[in-house]
């Protein structure tokens, strides 16, 4: 009996030995280890009312359509899904100034129109349903990331003492940007040569093509003015002038002198950063894709891994810019 009373007692001094601990320190201990809800998930992005329209020559018709459904288009054409968000708002912010200042100042090539679907001229944009076309995967993981680079940045565009600026943009660079006057001739203050880092990281940073001595001769004349070839391909390149960016200024073929851009849209090759080869044929070696001014959409991505945002990224690439609403 008197074990009986021991063991009872030892028990009800544990039980009240626990209380007493739990009580003072359970309500943290259980704070800390009790299972919470997992926080709320990211909203996806909705459709910006559009207050503004815009008047777009597609596929031989001209169509009214928001400017924010415009973007939306032009992004999901111009930029890779897969890119980081901050490198996708620099891209919404370009398309939306380049609109707007092709809105003030106007074209003779659609004048009807402000913008039009042929990036030779405009900016490449593709429909909703075409958008849809990229399969459930591209829209589950890449459409509303999208919609939110055109949302987040919504009545944004790039200025230049308070105009809206030509925010021109490309693919790839050499490693660095193009001076506005190599290219087009004429300066432009905010479309000067910067270092651009990253872009290797692009599958078109280089490429190689081979012509024929036939093809190539071909190629040149489709120009209006003829070149008479010599019959020594070893002597037709020489007087090669380089920039500043290392790309190719201009070029002498068989005596007449053409610019590297020329040569560059005659060839059909990637960029006026090239060197030459010729021996049994003639190979051209190119870094980068694309006219090489303003800003490198493979540089603005490696920008944005890096941790800097979409203001840092257009500020890098357009010289003297604000970004303004």
């Amino acid at each position: 009996m008197k074990n009986n009373l021991i063991i009872i007692t030892i028990f009800i001094l544990t039980f009240v030995t626990s209380s007493i601990i739990f009580g003072f320190f359970g309500k943290n201990y259980l704070k800390n280890t009790e299972i919470v809800s997992p926080p709320a998930r990211e909203e996806e992005p909705v459709d910006l009312p559009d207050s503004k329209m815009v008047t777009l020559f597609h596929n031989g018709e001209i169509i009214e359509i928001g400017l924010s459904k415009y973007l939306i288009g032009v992004v999901a054409a111009e930029m890779p899904g897969n890119f980081e968000l901050e490198a996708l708002k620099a891209q919404a912010v370009a398309a939306r100034t380049y609109t707007l200042r092709k809105e003030k100042y106007g074209n003779d090539k659609h004048p009807d129109a402000v913008v039009c679907s042929d990036y030779n001229h405009c900016k490449a944009y593709i429909t909703e349903d075409e958008i849809k076309g990229k399969g459930e995967e591209w829209m589950r993981d890449f459409y509303p990331k999208i919609m939110r680079a055109v949302n987040e940045t919504d009545g944004e565009i790039i200025t230049y003492e308070e105009e809206p600026i030509s925010a021109v943009f490309f693919s790839t660079s050499s490693g660095q940007t193009e001076n506005a006057r190599d290219v087009w001739g004429g300066d432009v203050p905010y479309l000067v040569s910067v270092k651009s880092d990253g872009d290797e990281e692009s599958p078109r940073f280089t490429d190689e093509v081979e012509f024929t001595f036939s093809e190539f001769k071909d190629k040149i004349n489709t120009r209006a003015e003829k070149i008479e070839f010599s019959d020594d391909p070893g002597s037709w390149i020489t007087g090669i002038v380089k920039n500043d960016t290392d790309s190719v200024n201009s070029l002498d073929i068989c005596g007449v002198t053409l610019k590297g851009t020329e040569v560059r849209a005659l060839l059909g090759i990637r960029s006026t950063s090239f060197e030459t080869e010729i021996a049994d044929s003639i190979i051209i070696k190119t870094k980068g894709f694309g006219h090489g001014v303003g800003m490198s959409q493979w540089g603005a991505n490696y920008m944005a891994k890096m941790g800097y945002d979409y203001k840092d990224i257009l500020k890098k690439y357009y010289t003297g810019v604000e970004v303004s609403s």
